[in-house]
């Protein structure tokens, strides 16, 4: 993630939390799965995030997001966690999200697998790709319950599993570029069987100058249908210094990984959805190439409006993520698949 600014600023609605790095911050090189996967205990901020596409048998597409958080407060002695759930039906041009914000009834255990995270009628438990994912909103007939299974190996980011952004920042990250996922999905009162693919990250902050709202952040995922080919881009806009920089992997079929430089990404955007609610304009259209590997692709959205707007104390915070369809050429084959694309902090249009 990234994520890395949206996770900095949704620490703001914990009044007793710190948004910065704190004495108790994880920076272990290399990053592992024992060591990375589970709870850090006193950990400032930290994610376990799935997206990705659903289908059932007939061919009826959905798209999901689902994210939990872990915070602590700036002494290391209290826990908080935050879900947040989403999911998209371009059938009906629906969309539906939910999140839920709750102190840590008890003390996680620190570098404990399998996972077993829980609030309310959310959980997220598991281990190494292996993941049993259950979710009900509270005020709509929407739920899930999924199980995952790896389909590919670890891509440990920046290839220590420390993603570096610049001067800007610096955190673990570590992700499953494709769960094989099978369940069911309940939607309008149907419950319908579904299958498919998601993407996983697991990150956790190092630290970073990014708030205050002078920075935006856009992330992809893209899970190419033809060959099992997976690419990662993400770009950060610092306004307060002036700066863009650009990031990401690319992973290929035999399991070898390019890791991008900022140089060789370029990521443009094509086509426009301003919100209604928050009249922040998103590019729901997106031309991005990666020039020395033949990437030359189009990301559009399935669903223009996939804002999701979060309320904490008086504080508003509105970040697009939503599903993706791609069409393109990689190495000079066509190429086809799905992504999923976050957006935040974006302008808003004046009236």
């Amino acid at each position: 993630m990234h994520r890395l600014i949206f996770i900095l600023v949704v620490a703001l609605f914990f009044a007793s939390c710190s948004p910065f790095v704190t004495k108790y911050d994880r920076m272990n090189l290399p990053a592992t799965l024992d060591n990375d996967e589970p709870v850090h205990l006193h950990n400032s901020l930290e994610w376990w995030y799935a997206t990705g596409h659903l289908k059932t048998a007939d061919g009826r597409e959905f798209g999901i997001e689902y994210v939990f958080f872990h915070f602590t407060t700036r002494s290391g002695k209290s826990s908080n966690y935050m879900v947040n759930f989403a999911i998209t039906d371009p059938q009906t041009q629906a969309f539906y999200y939910d999140y839920q914000f709750a102190k840590a009834k008890h003390t996680p255990e620190a570098g404990i697998l399998p996972l077993d995270l829980k609030m309310g009628e959310y959980s997220f438990a598991g281990q190494q790709g292996y993941y049993a994912l259950k979710a009900g909103m509270d005020q709509s007939d929407v739920a899930i319950s999924l199980s995952t299974t790896p389909a590919k190996e670890p891509v440990f980011q920046n290839g220590t599993g420390y993603e570096i952004y610049g001067d800007i920042a610096t955190a673990g990250y570590f992700s499953y570029p494709r769960l094989d996922t099978e369940g069911y999905l309940i939607i309008a009162a149907d419950t319908l069987q579904v299958s498919g693919q998601l993407w996983y990250d697991r990150q956790w902050n190092c630290g970073s100058d990014l708030i205050g709202g002078g920075a935006s952040w856009d992330w992809m995922s893209v899970q190419f249908d033809q060959a099992e080919e997976e690419l990662m881009v993400y770009r950060v806009e610092d306004r307060k210094k002036g700066k863009e920089l650009f990031g990401g992997s690319f992973h290929r079929a035999d399991g070898t990984v390019d890791y991008l430089e900022s140089q060789e990404i370029q990521m443009t955007p094509l086509a426009f959805w301003v919100s209604p609610d928050t009249r922040r304009s998103y590019p729901v259209r997106w031309k991005v190439t990666v020039p020395h590997l033949g990437i030359d692709i189009e990301v559009q959205a399935a669903v223009p409006h996939q804002e999701l707007i979060l309320t904490r104390l008086g504080f508003k915070l509105p970040y697009w993520e939503g599903m993706c369809h791609v069409s393109g050429v990689v190495a000079g084959q066509e190429r086809s698949g799905d992504a999923y694309l976050e957006m935040t902090n974006r302008r808003k249009v004046k009236n």
